[in-house]
């Protein structure tokens, strides 16, 4: 956790390979951080792993849905209930639940 970070009520994070949030970064109520998955396509179910990374000054707001593997970039911002399947640049705005609209922020 980074100076001045905030993870918000009833936040969880399911931390099997890793979390780093970075300073003033903001992860609202309700979300969910996943850093681990079963691999759906293979009779063994095996365990897949990757860390996640939120940048410095990014928002995540209420609801939001992190998957393994993904970073997300300094200063952007994922609103509510989106799902973020891949990574995010830095300064974005996510606006659909699925992240395919990605648009560029101030």
């Amino acid at each position: 956790m980074g100076t001045n970070s905030c993870l918000g009520r009833n936040v969880i994070v399911y931390n099997v390979a890793g979390v780093s949030v970075g300073d003033y970064a903001i992860v609202s109520d309700h979300s969910e951080i996943i850093t681990a998955s079963k691999a759906y396509w293979s009779a063994d179910r095996e365990l897949l792993s990757a860390p996640v990374d939120i940048g410095e000054k990014a928002w995540l707001a209420r609801g939001t849905k992190i998957l393994p593997g993904v970073v997300i970039g300094k200063n952007s911002v994922i609103l509510a209930y989106c799902i973020v399947s891949r990574s995010i640049v830095d300064s974005v705005l996510v606006k659909t639940l699925e992240n395919i609209e990605i648009t560029e922020r101030c």
